[in-house]
Protein backbone atom coordinates (compact mmCIF):
# COMPACT_ATOMS: atom_id res chain seq x y z
CA UNK A 1 0.00 0.00 0.00
CA UNK A 2 1.22 3.34 -0.55
CA UNK A 3 2.84 5.34 1.89
CA UNK A 4 0.16 7.45 4.31
CA UNK A 5 -0.06 9.67 7.08
CA UNK A 6 -3.18 10.74 8.71
CA UNK A 7 -4.61 14.10 8.35
CA UNK A 8 -8.19 15.38 9.73
CA UNK A 9 -9.58 15.51 5.93
CA UNK A 10 -8.47 11.86 5.38
CA UNK A 11 -5.44 9.73 4.37
CA UNK A 12 -2.64 11.84 2.62
CA UNK A 13 -0.56 10.36 0.18
CA UNK A 14 3.48 11.31 0.14
CA UNK A 15 5.21 13.91 -1.89
CA UNK A 16 6.57 11.24 -4.81
CA UNK A 17 3.21 9.01 -4.56
CA UNK A 18 0.81 11.99 -5.01
CA UNK A 19 3.17 13.49 -7.80
CA UNK A 20 3.57 10.08 -9.75
CA UNK A 21 -0.82 9.64 -9.39
CA UNK A 22 -1.27 13.14 -10.23
CA UNK A 23 1.40 12.48 -14.07
CA UNK A 24 -1.19 9.26 -13.79
CA UNK A 25 -4.01 11.56 -13.66
CA UNK A 26 -3.09 14.01 -16.62
CA UNK A 27 -1.42 10.58 -18.73
CA UNK A 28 -4.59 8.50 -18.05
CA UNK A 29 -6.89 11.91 -19.70
CA UNK A 30 -4.29 12.39 -22.38
CA UNK A 31 -4.99 9.28 -23.75
CA UNK A 32 -8.57 8.65 -23.32
CA UNK A 33 -9.01 11.51 -25.03
CA UNK A 34 -6.78 10.21 -27.83
CA UNK A 35 -8.13 7.09 -27.97
CA UNK A 36 -12.00 8.51 -27.90
CA UNK A 37 -11.20 10.29 -30.76
CA UNK A 38 -9.58 7.49 -32.87
CA UNK A 39 -12.57 5.34 -31.72
CA UNK A 40 -14.54 7.74 -33.74
CA UNK A 41 -13.31 7.98 -36.16
CA UNK A 42 -12.37 4.71 -37.44
CA UNK A 43 -16.17 4.18 -35.99
CA UNK A 44 -17.48 7.15 -38.55
CA UNK A 45 -15.38 5.55 -41.65
CA UNK A 46 -16.50 1.93 -41.65
CA UNK A 47 -18.78 2.26 -45.04
CA UNK A 48 -18.20 -0.98 -46.44
CA UNK A 49 -20.05 -1.68 -49.43
CA UNK A 50 -21.20 -4.40 -49.54
CA UNK A 51 -22.13 -4.92 -46.01
CA UNK A 52 -19.73 -7.44 -44.48
CA UNK A 53 -20.46 -10.99 -43.70
CA UNK A 54 -19.69 -11.35 -40.08
CA UNK A 55 -19.50 -15.19 -38.48
CA UNK A 56 -22.05 -16.11 -35.99
CA UNK A 57 -22.09 -13.70 -32.81
CA UNK A 58 -19.82 -11.29 -34.19
CA UNK A 59 -20.56 -7.84 -34.26
CA UNK A 60 -17.35 -5.67 -35.03
CA UNK A 61 -15.95 -6.22 -38.63
CA UNK A 62 -12.46 -5.85 -37.28
CA UNK A 63 -12.86 -8.06 -34.52
CA UNK A 64 -14.10 -10.76 -36.72
CA UNK A 65 -11.25 -10.41 -39.42
CA UNK A 66 -8.71 -10.45 -35.96
CA UNK A 67 -10.30 -13.85 -35.17
CA UNK A 68 -10.88 -15.41 -38.71
CA UNK A 69 -9.83 -19.11 -38.86
CA UNK A 70 -9.71 -20.04 -42.37
CA UNK A 71 -8.87 -18.14 -45.95
CA UNK A 72 -12.71 -18.74 -47.07
CA UNK A 73 -14.08 -16.82 -43.84
CA UNK A 74 -11.50 -13.91 -44.98
CA UNK A 75 -13.25 -13.84 -48.27
CA UNK A 76 -16.61 -13.90 -46.97
CA UNK A 77 -15.77 -10.89 -44.19
CA UNK A 78 -14.29 -9.20 -47.45
CA UNK A 79 -17.71 -9.98 -49.70
CA UNK A 80 -15.29 -10.53 -52.19
CA UNK A 81 -17.90 -12.32 -54.33
CA UNK A 82 -19.22 -9.15 -55.31
CA UNK A 83 -17.77 -6.66 -58.10
CA UNK A 84 -17.72 -3.19 -57.28
CA UNK A 85 -16.95 -3.29 -53.73
CA UNK A 86 -14.81 -1.38 -51.06
CA UNK A 87 -14.63 -3.32 -48.55
CA UNK A 88 -10.58 -3.86 -48.81
CA UNK A 89 -9.67 -0.66 -48.75
CA UNK A 90 -12.28 0.12 -46.12
CA UNK A 91 -10.03 -2.53 -44.30
CA UNK A 92 -7.27 -0.69 -45.36
CA UNK A 93 -8.44 2.55 -43.88
CA UNK A 94 -8.76 0.93 -40.76
CA UNK A 95 -5.53 0.12 -40.14
CA UNK A 96 -4.35 3.34 -41.29
CA UNK A 97 -6.36 4.95 -38.23
CA UNK A 98 -5.57 1.84 -36.09
CA UNK A 99 -2.13 2.66 -35.91
CA UNK A 100 -3.06 5.75 -34.11
CA UNK A 101 -5.09 3.81 -31.60
CA UNK A 102 -1.99 1.67 -30.74
CA UNK A 103 -0.22 4.37 -29.49
CA UNK A 104 -3.58 6.21 -27.73
CA UNK A 105 -4.65 3.18 -25.57
CA UNK A 106 -0.94 2.72 -25.01
CA UNK A 107 -0.87 5.89 -23.48
CA UNK A 108 -4.19 5.11 -21.49
CA UNK A 109 -2.76 2.20 -20.01
CA UNK A 110 0.46 3.87 -19.02
CA UNK A 111 -2.01 6.32 -17.26
CA UNK A 112 -4.26 3.74 -15.57
CA UNK A 113 -0.20 2.49 -13.86
CA UNK A 114 0.70 5.74 -12.46
CA UNK A 115 -2.58 6.37 -10.94
CA UNK A 116 -2.88 2.98 -9.88
CA UNK A 117 0.46 3.21 -8.38
CA UNK A 118 1.60 1.39 -5.35
CA UNK A 119 4.73 1.88 -3.57
CA UNK A 120 5.41 -0.95 -2.10
CA UNK A 121 7.40 -4.32 -3.67
CA UNK A 122 4.18 -5.88 -4.92
CA UNK A 123 3.12 -2.83 -6.38
CA UNK A 124 5.92 -2.19 -8.09
CA UNK A 125 6.58 -5.70 -10.09
CA UNK A 126 2.76 -4.98 -10.53
CA UNK A 127 3.40 -1.93 -12.50
CA UNK A 128 6.34 -3.17 -14.20
CA UNK A 129 4.29 -6.38 -15.64
CA UNK A 130 1.48 -3.96 -16.68
CA UNK A 131 4.37 -1.73 -18.83
CA UNK A 132 5.69 -4.89 -20.15
CA UNK A 133 2.21 -6.69 -20.83
CA UNK A 134 0.96 -2.99 -22.58
CA UNK A 135 4.35 -3.67 -25.29
CA UNK A 136 3.74 -7.02 -25.79
CA UNK A 137 0.17 -5.85 -26.71
CA UNK A 138 1.22 -3.18 -28.84
CA UNK A 139 3.87 -5.44 -30.85
CA UNK A 140 1.90 -8.20 -31.71
CA UNK A 141 -1.04 -5.74 -32.93
CA UNK A 142 1.18 -4.19 -35.18
CA UNK A 143 1.90 -7.62 -36.18
CA UNK A 144 -2.07 -8.49 -36.42
CA UNK A 145 -2.08 -5.27 -38.52
CA UNK A 146 0.31 -6.08 -41.35
CA UNK A 147 -1.31 -9.58 -41.50
CA UNK A 148 -4.75 -7.91 -42.34
CA UNK A 149 -2.82 -5.99 -44.70
CA UNK A 150 -0.96 -8.88 -46.50
CA UNK A 151 -4.45 -10.51 -46.42
CA UNK A 152 -5.90 -7.04 -48.15
CA UNK A 153 -3.33 -7.72 -50.88
CA UNK A 154 -3.85 -11.14 -51.60
CA UNK A 155 -6.54 -11.96 -53.99
CA UNK A 156 -9.37 -14.14 -52.96
CA UNK A 157 -8.45 -17.15 -54.69
CA UNK A 158 -5.17 -17.09 -52.61
CA UNK A 159 -6.42 -16.50 -49.03
CA UNK A 160 -5.69 -19.22 -47.24
CA UNK A 161 -5.86 -20.84 -43.59
CA UNK A 162 -2.20 -19.66 -43.05
CA UNK A 163 -3.14 -16.16 -43.82
CA UNK A 164 -5.83 -15.99 -41.72
CA UNK A 165 -3.51 -17.63 -38.78
CA UNK A 166 -1.35 -15.11 -39.24
CA UNK A 167 -3.83 -12.52 -37.71
CA UNK A 168 -5.48 -14.43 -35.63
CA UNK A 169 -2.20 -15.45 -33.42
CA UNK A 170 -0.79 -12.36 -32.88
CA UNK A 171 -4.49 -10.84 -32.47
CA UNK A 172 -4.99 -13.90 -29.77
CA UNK A 173 -1.42 -12.77 -27.86
CA UNK A 174 -2.56 -9.12 -28.33
CA UNK A 175 -5.81 -9.52 -26.53
CA UNK A 176 -4.31 -12.06 -23.41
CA UNK A 177 -1.73 -9.03 -23.05
CA UNK A 178 -4.31 -6.34 -22.92
CA UNK A 179 -6.88 -8.58 -20.72
CA UNK A 180 -4.11 -9.32 -18.52
CA UNK A 181 -3.04 -5.81 -17.93
CA UNK A 182 -6.30 -4.65 -16.97
CA UNK A 183 -6.67 -7.13 -13.97
CA UNK A 184 -3.20 -5.95 -13.05
CA UNK A 185 -3.72 -2.14 -13.13
CA UNK A 186 -7.45 -2.61 -11.90
CA UNK A 187 -5.79 -4.39 -8.63
CA UNK A 188 -4.13 -1.43 -6.69
CA UNK A 189 -7.23 0.70 -7.49
CA UNK A 190 -9.51 -1.58 -6.10
CA UNK A 191 -7.45 -2.68 -2.91
CA UNK A 192 -5.27 0.38 -2.70
CA UNK A 193 -7.78 3.38 -3.14
CA UNK A 194 -7.51 6.89 -0.99
CA UNK A 195 -9.23 9.80 -0.39
CA UNK A 196 -12.81 10.55 0.42
CA UNK A 197 -15.75 8.51 0.30
CA UNK A 198 -16.92 9.32 -2.71
CA UNK A 199 -13.23 9.00 -4.50
CA UNK A 200 -12.46 5.85 -2.49
CA UNK A 201 -15.95 4.17 -3.73
CA UNK A 202 -15.30 5.33 -7.57
CA UNK A 203 -11.72 4.11 -7.46
CA UNK A 204 -13.11 0.95 -6.06
CA UNK A 205 -15.78 0.98 -8.44
CA UNK A 206 -13.51 1.11 -11.72
CA UNK A 207 -11.16 -1.09 -10.62
CA UNK A 208 -13.68 -4.11 -9.93
CA UNK A 209 -15.23 -3.41 -13.49
CA UNK A 210 -11.33 -3.67 -14.69
CA UNK A 211 -10.68 -6.60 -12.68
CA UNK A 212 -14.05 -8.29 -14.51
CA UNK A 213 -13.22 -6.75 -17.54
CA UNK A 214 -9.75 -8.91 -17.41
CA UNK A 215 -10.98 -11.71 -16.40
CA UNK A 216 -14.04 -12.26 -18.64
CA UNK A 217 -11.64 -11.25 -21.56
CA UNK A 218 -9.60 -13.75 -20.54
CA UNK A 219 -12.17 -16.27 -21.12
CA UNK A 220 -13.01 -15.53 -24.26
CA UNK A 221 -9.80 -15.69 -25.37
CA UNK A 222 -9.38 -18.89 -24.16
CA UNK A 223 -12.43 -19.92 -26.24
CA UNK A 224 -11.24 -17.47 -29.31
CA UNK A 225 -15.06 -16.48 -29.40
CA UNK A 226 -16.59 -12.99 -30.09
CA UNK A 227 -17.21 -12.61 -26.42
CA UNK A 228 -14.19 -10.61 -26.42
CA UNK A 229 -16.15 -7.28 -27.71
CA UNK A 230 -18.18 -7.27 -23.96
CA UNK A 231 -15.20 -7.23 -22.37
CA UNK A 232 -13.72 -4.53 -24.62
CA UNK A 233 -16.79 -2.48 -23.56
CA UNK A 234 -16.21 -3.24 -20.11
CA UNK A 235 -12.78 -1.92 -20.52
CA UNK A 236 -14.51 1.34 -21.75
CA UNK A 237 -16.24 1.75 -18.72
CA UNK A 238 -13.31 1.07 -16.67
CA UNK A 239 -11.63 3.67 -17.79
CA UNK A 240 -14.49 6.10 -17.68
CA UNK A 241 -14.91 5.63 -13.69
CA UNK A 242 -11.48 5.87 -13.76
CA UNK A 243 -11.53 9.18 -15.68
CA UNK A 244 -13.73 10.36 -13.24
CA UNK A 245 -12.10 9.16 -10.19
CA UNK A 246 -9.16 11.16 -11.86
CA UNK A 247 -11.04 14.23 -11.84
CA UNK A 248 -11.95 14.20 -7.97
CA UNK A 249 -8.31 12.79 -7.20
CA UNK A 250 -6.95 16.36 -9.03
CA UNK A 251 -9.62 18.17 -7.53
CA UNK A 252 -8.31 16.62 -4.07
CA UNK A 253 -4.84 16.86 -4.61
CA UNK A 254 -5.35 20.89 -5.20
CA UNK A 255 -7.25 21.60 -1.84
CA UNK A 256 -4.47 19.64 -0.01
CA UNK A 257 -2.05 21.65 -1.70
CA UNK A 258 -3.73 25.19 -1.09
CA UNK A 259 -1.98 27.12 1.50
CA UNK A 260 -4.23 27.97 4.43
CA UNK A 261 -6.30 31.07 4.90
Amino acid sequence: MPTESASASGPVLDSKILGLRKWGCWVLILGSVGSAAVITWMTQTQNFDPLTRLPSGYQSPILAIELARTGPELGEIFVDNQEGGVNREVFRRQIFEDWFFIGAYSITFLGLIGFGYWKTGAGKALALIAVVLIAVAAWHDVRENRGILRAIDTPAAQLTDATARAIRQPSLIKWGAIFSACVLVGLPTLVGATGGPPARGLARLAGTVLVIAGGFGLYAVFLENPRIGIAVGLILLGVTLSLAHAFLFIRGARTQSAPAP
